[in-house]
């Protein structure tokens, strides 16, 4: 069918791709042993897919063509590199694949299999998480190293090393059984809720794949049948559906910004949010606290706040404390001295954020974290300190990719009245979620 248009045939290749990578990547790594060539390979298909649709028509077998035409691109691929060097056989076989020792494992779901053998206990623990992000969901790098705070060229040489790892030390690509898949289970939870961010964190903006945000609960939902028992997998599913249940809230009839304390619940979803509610009470059966669960417990705290009008305070200020012991880092310091100032006053809130200087600082890129200077407006904003105030809200604004809540940031420095810093004007997740402060 020719007659379609180019930007028809490029929607059905998006729509493929969000359909079958990761099944597709599977096949390929299966197939060639190396994730990187296969990655390669992959992407040479849709660029001839994004050539050859628009002027031939869309196949009637899209994955398949895309598939047969990867399987080309790696065979000319490999083709070349036999002319340049004889060990070719060698480099074939050094991730050696087989989907997984049992025909009936409880991971049915191919990307969920993916993520798992991208979280392989000999790869370096942190890059797990970024490596599943990028081969199995997508996410470009510049994203990725958003979400971890690091730089995009740091993180592109750590990816580069760990599929070099996997080549070079043979990796094995298989699943484990069933019963020792739990220690890669962290690393599989850490990726699939910064897919969910990636997506979510800024509703609106073209860059972002708004689609990743209900691919991660399905995941996560897929995940819990797998884990029925395990609270962090229940919490996440938890957390991410409170998150979910607010999406439509996020911007009024103009498209503008709305902060959490600010939305309508009557916007929101009650059933994500009853489900919720449920899967954070199974999990706190299991009396063993995660960092998910509290993030949890924590949204839903700020969402009862909400509906009734009465934030408990007490009760969130008592969830971070936990929080940053259990998991601490820049994101939960800064989320707990933001709530500080909304409890406790601007005083205690800045010496939170000091400390959070002293501890991370430039080594958890705060430099660049959004959050952290919105805080650190608003603090100094209540303590009357005008210069640091307008300096570090002009720092934050910069920082923010969202135009909606750009316009909401540069709406708050004439903003007097009310309470010194509003529920999401941090416009990012704190530890974790978006628009709680």
């Amino acid at each position: 069918m020719p007659s379609e248009s180019a930007q028809q045939a490029h929607q059905r290749a998006a729509q493929a791709a969000r359909r079958a990578y990761a099944r597709l990547l599977g096949m390929l790594v299966a197939r060639t042993g190396d994730i990187e060539d296969s990655e390669d390979a992959l992407g040479e298909a849709f660029a001839r897919a994004l050539e050859s649709w628009p002027r031939d028509g869309t196949p009637r077998e899209p994955e398949a063509w895309l598939l047969t035409t990867a399987r080309h691109a790696a065979s000319d691929a490999r083709r070349r590199q036999r002319v340049a060097r004889r060990v070719l056989d060698e480099l074939a076989h050094a991730w050696p694949a087989r989907a997984t020792a049992e025909d009936d494992h409880a991971l049915t779901d191919e990307t969920l299999r993916m993520l798992f053998l991208c979280a392989h206990p000999s790869l370096e623990q942190g890059i797990r998480p970024a490596l599943m992000l990028q081969c199995v969901l997508g996410v470009d790098c510049a994203t990725i190293a958003s979400a971890f705070l690091v730089r995009p060229s740091t993180l592109a040489q750590r990816l580069v090393r760990a599929k070099r790892q996997i080549q070079e030390t043979r990796v094995e690509l298989s699943l484990p059984p069933q019963s020792d898949l739990s220690e890669r289970l962290e690393a599989v939870l850490d990726a699939l809720y910064a897919a969910f961010l990636a997506g979510w964190e800024f509703v609106g903006a073209p860059s972002r794949p708004d689609d990743l945000p209900p691919q991660a609960i399905a995941l996560a939902g897929e995940l819990q049948r797998v884990f029925p028992a395990d609270p962090e997998v229940s919490g996440c599913l938890a957390l991410m559906l409170f998150s979910e249940s607010r999406r439509e809230a996020r911007r009024d009839a103009a498209g503008d910004y709305v902060p959490l304390d600010r939305q309508d619940p009557a916007a929101w979803n009650l059933g994500m949010i009853t489900r919720a509610e449920q899967l954070l009470l199974e999990a706190s059966r299991a009396r063993h606290i995660g960092r998910y669960q509290l993030e949890a417990a924590i949204q839903s705290a700020h969402i009862h706040g909400v509906r009734t009008g009465r934030p408990d305070w007490e009760a969130i200020l008592a969830l971070y404390e936990v929080l940053v012991k259990t998991s601490p880092g820049p994101g939960s310091a800064v989320a707990q001295a933001a709530a500080v100032l909304r409890a406790k006053g601007p005083g205690p809130a800045q010496a939170l954020l000091d400390e959070a200087l002293r501890v991370y600082g430039a080594s958890a890129g705060l430099a660049a974290y959004q959050p952290y200077w919105v805080a650190r407006f608003w603090i100094s904003r209540a303590l009357g300190d005008t210069e640091q105030a307008r300096s570090c809200l002009t720092t934050s604004i910069g920082l923010t990719p969202d135009p909606a809540v750009r316009s909401f940031l540069s709406r708050c420095w004439g903003e007097q009245s009310g309470p010194p810093a509003p529920a999401g004007a941090l416009a990012d997740p704190g530890p974790r979620t978006p628009d709680v402060a």
